[in-house]
């Protein structure tokens, strides 16, 4: 029996199990008219009389399918094993649909094996999306849905990276202030190169926070993390280095009655600065990822420094949590790294609506904001370490 979806066209056929993923489902399918766009939704768009998985219903769930032009797969907890999941899962690869896979933060790679005729597919070898919220997903579903793809190109980093933010400087993350999460690490399978001994807990004391006599870094076993040198003194920063290579930090923005555009980017680049300087010290040529999250962010005003004014703008309401994912390799020169660092100030300033800077206004900005980070201009020399100081003309921030 057909039913009324047959004369109505949807731009997504929303795909997800029940008991994990109704209320992603439902934010999701509310949300995308605002960017004009139809989805289809069992709860929503099937007729209240019709029982769930019956021929009559599912016959409603086939033409939703038949009628959308792209099929979003919602993967939560139990996704992978529930039957009317894989069923529409199946009628979309046998209609050679557009289909985007979602993946909730908290659910494992292991997770997205999925069984359709008797046939193993991972999934995880698919093109997906990570997702910490409802509305982090409505954002993700319209980008990818533009053509603006976040693509799952270095899925060993991302899991390595999630792992670490679900289980390392909690303690930190308790508090409605807005903070900044930073993992940098290889963006494909790493070997142990920074070895437990004391001339790399020496190397990594070039870190900002270690510039004062408050801080220092410790030494054990299979990482490095920074400590007070006070007994008893608590932290308000997370600092730690693996011995593969993988650096986390987290610390809270500025504190004050607004937050500065410049400011944000002072705490960002001065991770990634210090990170890539140890990264050449040792050699390092392997490409690494950078994954920067922005958190408790919702509605915060900050001030962007344009042309002529100090300008006041904000960060949406729509979302709690701002990621930016990069990639650079360390043995770039430092003009093919600074590329990376105008790319995060372009975005940066995006979040907050504004768009009218230029690329010269974001050379202008990233030189003045380098000038005012004493730290990575002066030499850091310790034991047989010798860090140089970072000459701003090799950035070629003057370059047109």
């Amino acid at each position: 029996m057909s039913g009324e979806t047959d004369q109505k066209h949807y731009d997504v056929f929303i795909c997800y199990y029940s008991k994990t993923g109704k209320l992603f489902a439902r934010y999701l399918k509310n949300g995308l008219p605002d960017f004009n766009r139809e989805a289809f939704l069992d709860v929503e768009n099937i007729p209240k009389y019709v029982k769930r998985e019956t021929d009559e219903w599912r016959s409603h769930i086939d033409d939703g399918i038949k009628n959308s032009d792209n099929f979003v797969l919602i993967m939560t907890l139990g996704f992978n094993k529930r039957r009317e999941v894989l069923r529409e899962l199946k009628q979309a690869f046998e209609s050679n649909m557009k289909v985007y896979y979602f993946k909730y933060e908290h659910l494992d790679d292991e997770e997205l094996i999925v069984e359709i005729d008797n046939e193993k597919r991972d999934l995880s070898e698919s093109e997906y999306n990570i997702f910490c919220n409802d509305a982090d997903l409505l954002t993700q579903v319209e980008e990818r849905l533009r053509g603006k793809s976040r693509k799952k190109k270095f899925p060993l980093f991302e899991s390595e990276a999630e792992r670490l933010i679900a289980s390392e400087g909690l303690e930190i993350k308790q508090t409605n202030e807005p903070f900044i999460e930073i993992v940098i690490g290889p963006k494909a399978n790493s070997e142990e190169w920074l070895k437990p001994t004391l001339e790399n807990q020496s190397l990594l004391s070039c870190n900002p926070y270690c510039s004062s006599n408050m801080y220092n870094m410790r030494v054990r076993r299979e990482s490095f993390e920074c400590e007070s040198s006070i007994n008893g003194a608590q932290l308000n920063f997370f600092w730690k280095v693996t011995t593969k290579g993988f650096f986390h930090s987290i610390e809270p923005f500025y504190r004050g009655q607004y937050h500065y555009i410049d400011s944000i980017l002072i705490q960002i680049l001065g991770m990634l600065l210090c990170c890539i300087r140890v990264m050449q010290f040792c050699n390092l040529k392997s490409d690494q990822s950078v994954l920067i999250i922005l958190k408790n962010i919702r509605g915060r005003e900050v001030i962007v420094f344009t042309p002529f004014q100090h300008g006041k703008f904000s960060f949406s309401n729509s979302k709690n949590e701002v990621r930016f994912h990069k990639e650079f390799n360390p043995d770039n020169s430092w003009k093919e790294i600074v590329k990376v660092f105008a790319e995060i100030c372009r975005e940066l300033c995006a979040e907050v609506s504004y768009i009218g800077i230029t690329n010269d206004q974001i050379r202008s900005r990233l030189n003045k904001i380098v000038k005012s980070m004493a730290d990575f201009r002066r030499p850091y020399n310790s034991g047989n370490i010798h860090l140089p100081l970072i000459n701003l003309d090799d950035f070629g921030f003057l370059e047109k």
